[in-house]
């Protein structure tokens, strides 16, 4: 089988997991930029904050707030040029209101994939699909917990010069399980939208800076180099 076969091939197991996710998916979108044609890989370190309401399947126990900050390092991989693929790990706290639950920093992880229409290393409009999966590990002396998030998106980037904005819809859901006891909650809200931009301060060298609204209250920055 031949290299283009192989990522032919690749290219149609990849689509067809990201459409099969799609109802859902967490982590930023960010580093358009990065891409822009196949082999094109990127390393990037960023700051988060996000809140968002939660209900809980247990009768008789309120919706609450649950809110996070950390920070990860995310490694982005172009499979092919309209094709990307990408992996973080870090640390994140987890925070919840009712009743009140202050976490430690504990592991963050995971990881998704991307496709953009048409090439975008041919054009400056494409449109985008994201999906991507993430899970955080928080807990004190009492208490421990789970959250299991997962995120589909479709949104449209634009290049200019040295700057991509970007903005869409996405559908999101919190899988937030804790234990002593046990009590397990989900997103009260799953539809929302993404804005963000990539900005180039040298050829190798951009900042992005990401919000979400609706479904959850996101704000991300972070630093990236690439290597072409």
């Amino acid at each position: 089988m031949g290299i283009e076969m192989k990522r032919a091939v690749l290219l149609i197991t990849c689509v067809t997991v990201v459409l099969l996710s799609a109802p859902a998916m967490a982590v930023s979108i960010g580093n358009l930029s990065v891409g822009q044609k196949a082999g094109d890989v990127s390393l990037g370190f960023g700051i988060d904050y996000r809140m968002r309401r939660v209900t809980s399947s247990n009768s008789g126990v309120p919706d609450a707030d649950l809110s996070s900050k950390g920070f990860s390092i995310v490694a982005r991989y172009n499979i092919l040029s309209s094709l990307g693929v990408f992996a973080y790990g870090g640390f994140s706290d987890i925070w919840l209101s009712d009743p009140d639950f202050r976490g430690y920093l504990g592991a963050s992880y995971g990881g998704g994939i991307r496709l953009s229409l048409p090439d975008p290393h041919r054009s400056k409009f494409t449109i985008d699909i994201d999906a991507d999966i993430s899970n955080t590990l928080s807990g004190n002396s009492v208490r421990s917990t789970s959250d299991f998030e997962y995120r589909g998106a479709v949104y449209a980037a634009f290049k200019n010069a040295n700057t991509i904005t970007y903005g869409g819809l996405e559908g999101s859901n919190v899988d937030l399980s804790f234990t002593n006891p046990h009590v397990s909650y989900t997103s009260k809200y799953n539809i929302g939208g993404i804005f963000g931009l990539d900005e180039f301060i040298t050829p190798y060298v951009f900042f992005n800076f990401e919000v979400h609204v609706f479904d959850e209250e996101f704000l991300e920055g972070s630093i990236g180099y690439t290597f072409f």
